[in-house]
């Protein structure tokens, strides 16, 4: 987890979003997401100063001013997602998940 250190399986962990998801400009932003525990990501509501912390660590300090930036010109811009973002973004992680298919075989394969 970026925000309390604990380590699990990937698949015991969650998706975390500094900005809420519920800010398009942002959403699927991979700057914007780290991997954090259920009670992080839950509970303590997403810990956003440690999460932000963790973006500064990452990226740089100026990254979140980045972000926060980027929601500010989405909302000023009334813009709304189309079908070719939506698009854009499935085709994209379709492609990764087909590299690591490719490069990690049976790396997601589900355990019995």
């Amino acid at each position: 987890c970026v925000t309390c250190k604990h380590w699990a399986h990937w698949r015991e962990l969650q998706n975390g979003h500094w900005i809420s998801r519920g800010e398009h400009a942002t959403r699927y932003d991979e700057r914007n997401c780290a991997t954090q525990c259920g009670g992080c990501n839950g509970p303590a509501g997403g810990r956003k100063f440690d999460h932000g912390l963790a973006i500064d660590a990452k990226y740089g300090p100026a990254m979140r001013g980045t972000l926060e930036a980027k929601v500010v010109k989405w909302r000023a811009t009334n813009a709304a997602m189309k079908t070719a973002d939506f698009q854009f973004i499935a085709s994209t992680y379709k492609e990764r998940v087909a590299w690591q298919r490719e490069h990690f075989p049976g790396k997601f394969t589900k355990a019995a």
